[in-house]
């Protein structure tokens, strides 16, 4: 239906209830009341058709049209200025024996000593691999799975390796160029020393 088109029935409305288009809705209700009485079959003026024209009419008139869309927008409702972006949550897995295994195998291939972690912590593109042991100050070796951003089916062992000033806690956050060649896919990848498991 057009706007042309509501505009006439809401015309026709207004004639039926004898009201000004532009009536608040008290008046349209009044009127409304009014025709109801004369025009009710049982009172034996008219047909039971000009009963259901006033009812239809009163219906149109007072109809904003909300009920039919939900979704239109009403004076005085908010619009985000960007747009709506779903949360990412975060997501901890256990790095499972056969993961582990995989890591500890590469390391002996390597010929170093090094650490696996126990987790791992998603959010979108970020990943962070969480140890249970402490870093040690100097040249640290670790194996972390990497690759499922890419192609799950292409996970695989990756050595890293890097200079920490002095042994304990530490968070290590991988370059960007060394996060680009061994992590593809991801925006950030950190590396929690002395966690716990926790």
């Amino acid at each position: 239906m057009t706007p042309y088109d509501k505009m006439i029935e809401r015309a026709d409305a207004a004639r039926i209830l004898g009201v000004p288009i532009a009536a608040k809705p008290s008046e349209i209700r009044q009127a409304w009341k009014r025709r109801v009485l004369e025009s009710h079959p049982d009172r034996g003026h008219t047909t039971s058709d000009a009963f259901v024209d006033v009812n239809n009419a009163y219906r149109r008139l007072l109809d904003t049209g909300d009920e039919k869309n939900p979704d239109a927008f009403q004076p005085g409702s908010k619009v985000s200025g960007r747009p709506m972006r779903p949360s990412v949550g975060v997501r901890i897995d256990r790095f499972t024996p056969a993961e582990q295994r995989m890591c500890h195998e590469l390391l002996a291939g390597i010929g170093v000593a090094g650490q696996v972690p126990t987790f791992i912590r998603r959010c979108g593109r970020k990943v962070a691999y969480v140890f249970d042991e402490t870093a040690s100050a100097g040249m640290n070796h670790v194996a972390v799975m990497a690759g499922e951003m890419v192609d799950k089916r292409k996970v695989k062992p990756v050595h890293v390796e890097f200079v920490a000033a002095s042994a304990g806690k530490e968070t290590i956050e991988i370059a960007a160029e060394t996060r680009r060649a061994l992590f593809p896919g991801t925006s950030s990848v950190l590396l929690h020393f002395g966690c716990d498991g926790n």
